[in-house]
């Protein structure tokens, strides 16, 4: 039997990606929520793919992060 410590809703539709960075967890579906590990409240949301992101890397000695999603040519850089 699995037993879930605690379970947050992070999205209205399905995740595609996570990444932990720093002391925050980032999830990735058609936006970005940001929450806060210590205190499991969400810091920040971001808006801007079109479609499903697929892929969220940090970028080293940086506040930074990189985004990439399924139906665009670009990266975001946050």
């Amino acid at each position: 039997m699995i037993y879930f410590y605690s379970r947050w809703k992070a999205a209205k539709s399905g995740l595609s990606s996570i990444r932990v960075f720093n002391d925050v967890l980032l999830t990735g579906g058609h936006g970005i929520t940001m929450w806060d590990l210590e205190s499991k409240t969400i810091i920040m949301t971001y808006l801007g793919h079109p479609g499903l992101i697929t892929q969220m890397e940090t970028v080293p000695n940086t506040d930074y992060f990189v985004t990439m999603c399924q139906t665009e040519r670009h990266l975001r850089i946050w």
